[in-house]
């Protein structure tokens, strides 16, 4: 299957190695919790998520859902802390 633009023109294709990785990672980590390794807290300690989310006291608006809408997200733990739990 091929994306055709409103110009007729073929859309190009990128790959996007940031977007790869990520997805590398979480399959690692989803592994790592499936064979009983480490379990989602230690995970989060690991990997330094933040304590807010951990204990369910994120900012009202932060879900899963709006991150994947907000498209883009600051690099690194403490960046996205401060932008998106006001703290840091």
């Amino acid at each position: 299957m091929r994306l055709i633009q409103s110009n007729g023109q073929h859309a190009s294709r990128r790959v996007d190695p940031a977007l790869t990785k990520l997805i590398v990672q979480a399959h690692r980590w989803w592994a790592e919790i499936r064979q009983g390794e480490i379990n989602i807290t230690r995970l989060c300690e690991r990997e330094q998520v933040s304590d807010a989310i951990l204990r369910g006291e994120q900012s009202a608006g932060l879900s899963s859902a709006a991150l994947l809408a907000r498209g883009v997200v600051v690099p690194g733990w403490r960046g996205q802390e401060r932008e998106l739990l006001g703290g840091g």
